[in-house]
């Protein structure tokens, strides 16, 4: 729409320029219009600019951030994920506050001497719910909601606030070193991602006339109010490189719709079609671009850590589909893009992981999160195995969608229901770092053997006939489970119906319902009562094929974690006979499955338990339905080979509570109740004087003020005092030995880092 702010004219000159006037403002609102609908995520292309907003559509009754002078009142508006500012969309050319920098330009002979910290990215608000960080008030109007007056002034990184006034906020508040927050631990500070110069011929240009736009620090954005003009004007021709496509300016106003349909139709081949599937948490990828899967060879960005605080920050890469889920994965990515830096978030559905993990390879103490299902995170495994990390960063998952049984397994629950992202970040920076055992999986058709009738007898319906038969299994490796027969065969016709009729299948409640009923069909039908009459199993070279035909089972389950099927436990609560179930041991469980135990799973019922073993050897002689991680298909007669190839770091959510089940004691006579897998948890030790315990027993407050920190210690849940006490005792003498070293140094620096010696009759003061 055409800004109507103009002046009257008064002559036919000044009729000419105003009509010139009126069609930039034209060509620069309709254009800025469109960034507002392309520019959520981070611009990772040479057209970058150091504060981009990142804009999304809101319900938001803030009002405008332009001037009440300058706003059009009037619009659609949009709020800035990262520093949350709101405008209309016809207001988006006037915004004059540029976004919180999230990387740094440099070039080869400044960026690796260059030390940097990072500075307040200070933003006025007319509310904030908090208070002042210098007088400690309110930070609240007195008028409410309806003062249009910049009330407070917050950073957008640690979000600290004070009143917009000179006996709070301080000129030297601009240029002071900013904490980032609670969780800085966990973001990428700006200074580490490095938007580096034209490259030629993979070598870096070094000339300083090379760059087009001079660094910017939050301090100078701030007190010029510069404008950041939007990414995709910023160069105006179109190049040939789809990732670095720029836009020639129209000659006249007319063209201006063209431009526009030529950003869209750039943009969408520039853009990597992924589609995530909330059911079954599968994807596929299908590239518009042949060269697109290397997307990260043209990328003019680096990482570059800084030595002095990189060995005590755990930098978090999160990887989220804003499509799944409903509207959680959008929700989320707003909300990470707040409390982080939006350029250590990346969108699966533009290009995959690879591009994040290649740019963030070598980051030392690296973690990742992963929003999405099995399917996602197995996706995010199988691309860092082909990549060379130097250490294994840990994956943890935090569910969106339905399934997710291995985030049941590491206690991320079954599914995201608006949990706070500050916990989500604290459960990651706390979780364990455990192993996950990845399997895999070899196959080789046995061609002595026909194919053509052999599918006939087991899946009878007509619907399931002449369907396509494979001779390869659609995963080379696996993390949950492995499985053949009659749960594979509903999940594949689960799979093919809704191949052939995708809009039959667009709501959750009826996806269940339609797989719960091919199930039941399977439960009356007990097509695939023979399977064990066509296969043959040896597990370390022991031969189960003479058990497998006594249980008669219509399906094997070859299981790595402890939950299968949307969270049952078809291997059951310990026993004395196996060994408890783990995730990083080495060995795969076996168990087999009738018709009626799938059906028991869902209330607490569990299969056969065939052995435990490091290899598996299967051969079959008919076409059967198999899956890995849900993934199925029809494969051909084969041998099959499965065996733990390697291993994946994951991070496992610290619970509350230890776990307790019934196990048998070491006799075998009787049941008890004993704790299986007490999670640790660390414990900040703070020392009192017994005579000012004795004074303020009653005060907490003041106790917690008085109290002396001494350092951390790390138990586990079902851990007694007794084993705490002498945690504790450890931790003194490596104090004592600590404080003679300091005592011996110099430094008044670490002379002040003498800690309190405990004397050898301390007690706990909550101890009677």
């Amino acid at each position: 729409m055409e800004l109507e702010i103009r002046k009257p004219i008064k002559n036919q000159q000044q009729q000419q320029q105003q009509q010139n006037q009126g069609n930039n403002e034209l060509l620069h609102t309709t254009s800025s219009t469109l960034c507002s609908f392309i520019s959520a995520t981070p611009n990772w292309t040479n057209a970058a600019l150091i504060g981009e907003h990142l804009w999304n559509d809101t319900t938001s009754t803030e009002t405008c951030y332009v001037d009440e002078s300058e706003c059009t009142k009037s619009g659609a508006k949009r709020k800035c994920s990262v520093c949350h500012i709101v405008c209309h969309v016809n207001c988006l050319p006037l915004v004059q506050v540029s976004c919180r920098p999230t990387f740094r330009e440099a070039f080869i002979h400044d960026y690796r001497t260059e030390k940097t910290y990072t500075t307040h990215h200070w933003v006025k608000r007319r509310k904030q719910n908090k208070k002042c960080n210098h007088c400690g008030k309110s930070l609240q109007s007195i008028l409410g909601f309806s003062s249009k007056e910049y009330i407070t002034i917050q950073c957008t990184w640690c979000k600290i606030g004070y009143h917009n006034k000179s006996t709070c906020f301080r000129e030297s508040y601009f240029t002071e070193p900013c904490s980032l927050g609670p969780y800085s631990c966990l973001i990428v500070p700006p200074d580490w991602i490095i938007k580096l110069t034209e490259r030629n011929n993979h070598k870096l240009s070094s000339s300083p006339s090379s760059s087009t736009s001079t660094p910017l620090t939050s301090t100078s954005i701030y007190r010029s109010n510069s404008f950041v003009t939007p990414s995709c004007l910023t160069n105006y021709k179109l190049n040939s490189s789809p990732l670095r496509s720029s836009y020639s300016r129209p000659d006249n106003l007319n063209d201006s719709n063209q431009l526009i349909q030529n950003i869209s139709e750039q943009l969408t081949s520039m853009t990597s079609i992924i589609t995530n599937d909330d059911d079954d948490n599968k994807q596929s990828i299908s590239m518009s671009q042949s060269n697109m899967i290397d997307i990260q060879s043209n990328l003019s960005f680096v990482i570059k850590t800084n030595p002095i605080n990189n060995v005590s920050l755990n930098p978090l890469l999160v990887f989220l589909n804003p499509k799944s889920g409903g509207n959680q994965g959008i929700n989320l990515l707003k909300k990470f893009q707040w409390l982080l830096n939006p350029r250590q978030l990346f969108d699966l559905s533009k290009g995959g992981p690879k591009m994040g993990l290649e740019l963030f390879s070598r980051v030392p103490n690296l973690r990742i999160l992963v929003c999405g299902g099995d399917g996602t995170v197995g996706w995010i495994f199988s691309t860092i195995d082909s990549m060379n990390f130097n250490t294994i960063p840990p994956v943890a998952v935090l569910p969106i969608g339905t399934g997710n049984d291995l985030a049941r397994a590491l206690n991320w629950g079954s599914g995201y229901i608006d949990e706070s992202v500050s916990k989500i970040l604290k459960s990651v920076y706390e979780g364990r770092v455990i192993a996950l055992d990845r399997w895999q999986v070899n196959s080789e058709v046995q061609t002595d053997f026909q194919t053509t009738q052999q599918l006939t007898d087991y899946e009878d319906d007509d619907s399931t006939r002449n369907r396509p038969i494979s001779d390869t299994l659609p995963l080379k490796v696996f993390n949950n489970y492995f499985s053949l027969g009659a749960d594979a065969a509903t999940a594949l016709q689960f799979h093919e119906s809704r191949e052939a009729n995708p809009e039959k299948f667009n709501s959750r409640l009826k996806n269940k319902l339609f797989y719960a009923g091919l199930g039941g069909k399977d439960l009356l039908r007990r097509s695939w009562r023979d399977l064990s009459e066509h296969i043959t199993l040896i597990c370390d070279d022991e031969d189960f094929t003479p058990l497998i035909r006594s249980l008669k089972p219509h399906c094997i389950l070859f299981l790595n974690i402890p939950r299968y099927g949307s969270g049952t436990l078809p291997w059951g609560q310990p026993t004395a006979e196996f060994q408890p179930q783990r995730i990083d041991d080495g060995y795969i469980e076996v168990i087999g499955l009738t018709s009626t135990s799938l059906a028991t799973l869902q209330i607490g019922g569990h299969g056969d338990r065939i052995c435990q073993c490091r290899r598996v050897h299967l051969t079959t002689d008919i076409v059967i339905p198999m899956q890995m991680d849900g993934e199925p298909c029809r494969l051909m007669p084969s041998k099959i080979d499965v065996f733990c190839s390697h291993q994946a770091l994951v991070i496992q959510k610290l619970t509350r509570s230890p776990i307790s089940a019934v196990t048998l004691n070491e006799d075998g006579n009787h049941l008890q109740w004993k704790t299986i897998g007490g999670y640790e948890t660390r414990i900040n030790v703070f020392v009192i004087a017994l005579k000012d315990y004795n004074e303020m027993s009653d005060d907490v407050i003041s106790l917690r003020q008085t109290a002396v920190w001494i350092g951390i210690i790390t138990a586990k849940y079902d851990t007694d005092l007794s084993t705490v006490r002498k945690i504790i005792t450890q931790l003194n003498k490596d104090n004592a030995q600590e404080n003679l070293c300091n005592e011996n140094s110099q430094s008044i620096e670490t002379n002040l880092k003498i800690r309190v010696h405990l004397s050898d009759s301390w007690v706990f003061i909550d101890c009677k």
